[in-house]
C-alpha cells in the first residue's frame, strides 16, 4: 500500500512543480522536493500514518486549485510537509 501512495504523491508533486508561479525561488523549490523526497520515502516503507498525510492533502488541494501555487502557498506546504515528516515512525 505504501508503495501506491508514492506513487500518489510523485504525481501530486509533479502536479505541483508544474503550476509554481514564477516568483516561487529556487531555494522553495527545492525545499518542496525535499521535503516530498523524504514523505514520499516513508510512505513506501509504511513508516507514516495516513490520518498524518490527510491535512496536507486538503492544503495541496486548497492551494492549487487556482491552477497556480505562489510563494506564500509554497511556504504553507513546506511547513506542513515538515510537521508531516516530523512523525515519521522511527
Amino acid at each position: 500500500m505504501g508503495r501506491l501512495f508514492d506513487f500518489m504523491f510523485g504525481s501530486i508533486q509533479g502536479e505541483v512543480e508544474k503550476i509554481f508561479t514564477k516568483d516561487v525561488t529556487a531555494a522553495e523549490k527545492t525545499a518542496f522536493e525535499d521535503e516530498m523526497k523524504r514523505l514520499r520515502e516513508s510512505l513506501s516503507n509504511g513508516r507514516i500514518r495516513m490520518d498524518r498525510v490527510q491535512p496536507l492533502l486538503r492544503s495541496i488541494r486548497e492551494v492549487s486549485e487556482d491552477e497556480k501555487v505562489t510563494p506564500q502557498e509554497t511556504e504553507r506546504l513546506i511547513h506542513e510537509l515538515r510537521d508531516v515528516n516530523r512523525s515519521v515512525k522511527r
